[in-house]
């Protein structure tokens, strides 16, 4: 039986998806291997959408881990840098292509650097690709844009970038994740629930092809707080902790 193509599934959450989204493959150059002489692993965040704790997960990992006394350095969104992010949410498709770009570029250099410690990449890159693809699907990023950054991402070389030791991958059911967004959106954000919704079909979508290709935790936040439950961060570090052992890391 012939598969479907993934877009189709669009309709169920509402979206009208194109006839060009056919040519859109999601991207699985990262595979897993282990660098030779590497003595730490790398851990990358990502999640359904914006707003869902991608970032207080990586935080949470950062403070736990420096608990157990062991060498740890966080990479960050460092969206503050980025020169055109808040002019992008007055929706001119140029200025969303330009911050899209600008976010692949300044993930391939993060996670190029050398690691002499327990490495947290949050976001990983191809959530950043599925921010672009969310854009486009939802009209805020034309087609040629949308290409012409396609085109950007796939020029960067990620096949040379192992895939993460380990992918830590936040997510929640939609009506909290909803209610979460529009409670802690930052000043210049706009939440737009269909938005979010296309956001975590496309990052699932990814997710489910990534796990024949890279290990995967994948953390459940309905009912379980890490942002401000003690015991809740503690078991966080230690589901990480644990699936990092089973890959071969000598870890506390």
């Amino acid at each position: 039986m012939k598969k479907q193509p993934w877009w189709q599934d669009l309709k169920k959450i509402g979206s009208w998806p194109l006839g060009w989204l056919a040519e859109v493959e999601f991207p699985d150059q990262r595979k897993a291997q282990k660098e030779k002489g590497r003595k730490w692993p790398r851990i990358e965040v990502g999640g359904d959408t914006m707003r869902v704790g991608k970032t207080t997960a990586a935080v949470v990992l950062n403070e736990q881990f420096k608990r157990r006394g062991l060498s740890v350095n966080l990479s960050d969104e460092d969206w503050q840098s980025n020169p055109y992010l808040f002019e992008s949410y007055r929706d001119s498709s140029k200025t969303i292509f330009e911050s899209q770009k600008w976010f692949a570029q300044r993930k391939y250099e993060q996670l190029g650097r050398e690691n002499n410690s327990i490495m947290i990449q949050c976001v990983h890159p191809e959530m950043d690709f599925c921010y672009a693809l969310t854009n486009a699907i939802m009209g805020k990023m034309n087609q040629r844009h949308f290409k012409a950054y396609m085109r950007v991402y796939l020029s960067l070389g990620w096949d040379k970038i192992a895939a993460p030791d380990l992918l830590v991958y936040v997510t929640a059911s939609d009506d909290i994740l909803v209610n979460r967004a529009q409670r802690s959106a930052r000043d210049f954000e706009v939440i737009d629930p269909e938005y979010l919704l296309v956001m975590k079909f496309l990052n699932q979508t990814w997710l489910s092809g990534a796990k024949k290709r890279m290990e995967v935790l994948v953390i459940d936040t309905d009912n379980f707080n890490f942002a401000l439950n003690q015991k809740s961060r503690k078991e966080l570090s230690d589901q990480v902790i644990k699936k990092l052992k089973q890959r071969g890391w000598r870890l506390k």
